[in-house]
């Protein structure tokens, strides 16, 4: 079988990584012109049991059993593992995909037809609004402002980050409908980072609107040229109160030495997710939430969907698809209702037209 795959983020790589194991010819196309394991924020929960059995090997971190415990995961990190199984020149880095063809029967890229192709471009995948759904993503009303910063740089570290592995209930700390999630991340190069996510209320018109084909995490990584004049006094309005002023401390250190980086939060749930031979996956069938810590993690269960699907051995493509399309369905709507619970508590109880602006909240 011969497969196209356009996107080289997580879930690309993953549904790579399953076909290629089970005897396809993957080709997988990435707009970007460079490798991803120096990109991305961290992920919320990464399940290493299903990432090693997508791969085939054990997943390391600075020659130890990857594990929870070491703290929270990179995103360059488990897209460098990912990376690692496949053969060198499946993934095409620089190959921008704008159309699969006219007949979705008989996919084509470059003028090269596929047995089947998957759309794995991101929430805001232009292949999607073309072959699949032509719905957009809705705003949620908040935005997560990742900060990072290495933890060299806050001499004598901070013990309520070092102590918050593995559980965002437990590292999160609320006022009002503001959170901030608080995270000490390990790297594979032997550094380590420290990195909050602040959950702010904002109004859409003053958010950075996505472009399309956006990919999320590298999108979480697109800093502020210069940190708004109202994001600190906001910080220590919202959040100097707690664990000794050290999430305070923090965000001082990444505003002068790390990264700010505002990410608009968006949700959408893919109507269907196969049409013909095209299929659809990961973040561009399903976007929620950073709060549900369950993004990455689906799509690397619409991995497993798709070997569970052509695993039978007979290789009846259309009926696999079907059976993939019944799990990728239910995985969406899923996820689309678990963001949006969270999202409700995160904006004021009149909803989105009630949403004030951050800047208006403190003196600066």
């Amino acid at each position: 079988m011969k497969v196209a795959i356009v996107g080289g983020s997580l879930a690309g790589l993953a549904a790579a990584n399953v076909l290629h194991r089970l005897g396809a010819i993957v080709s997988v196309f990435e707009k970007a012109e460079t490798t991803f394991e120096k990109r991305g924020a961290c992920l919320g929960f990464v399940d290493v049991d299903m990432l090693q059995r997508i791969v085939g090997t054990r997943f390391m971190r600075n020659g130890k059993q990857a594990s929870l415990d070491q703290g929270a995961f990179y995103y360059g990190d488990v897209w460098q593992f990912l990376y690692s199984g496949l053969p060198a020149g499946i993934v095409k880095f620089g190959h921008a995909v704008d159309s699969l063809g006219d007949d979705i029967q008989k996919p084509t890229v470059n003028g090269n037809v596929f047995e089947l192709a998957i759309i794995a471009d991101g929430g805001w995948s232009t292949l999607r609004a073309k072959y699949i759904d032509s719905r957009m993503p809705v705003y949620t009303g908040h935005q997560i402002i990742w900060a990072s910063v290495d933890t060299a740089e806050l001499p004598g570290g901070l013990s309520s980050f070092d102590s918050e592995f593995g559980s965002t209930e437990t590292a999160t700390y609320s006022n009002g409908i503001y959170d901030a999630v608080i995270l000490e991340a390990p790297k594979c190069d032997g550094s380590r980072m420290y990195a909050c996510g602040f959950f702010v209320a904002t109004p859409e018109s003053e958010i950075a609107q996505p472009e399309n084909g956006d990919n999320r995490q590298v999108q979480a990584t697109r800093a502020w040229a210069r940190v708004p004049d109202w994001f600190l006094p906001f910080i220590r309005h919202f959040f100097g109160k707690y664990v000794n002023g050290e999430i305070v401390r923090f965000t001082e250190a990444a505003v002068s030495k790390g990264k700010i980086a505002p990410n608009p939060v968006f949700e959408f749930a893919t109507s269907k997710t196969v049409a013909g031979r095209i299929v659809l996956i990961g973040d561009a069938a399903h976007l929620s939430t950073p709060w549900t810590a369950a993004g990455a993690y689906t799509a690397m269960k619409d991995a497993v969907g798709l070997r569970g699907a052509f695993y039978s051995g007979t290789v009846d493509i259309d009926r696999a698809l079907q059976t993939y399309d019944k799990g990728g369905i239910e995985r969406a709507n899923s996820l689309l209702r678990q963001s949006q619970a969270c999202s409700r508590r995160l904006i004021p109880k009149q909803g989105k037209c009630a949403v004030p602006s951050p800047a208006t909240l403190v003196d600066y």
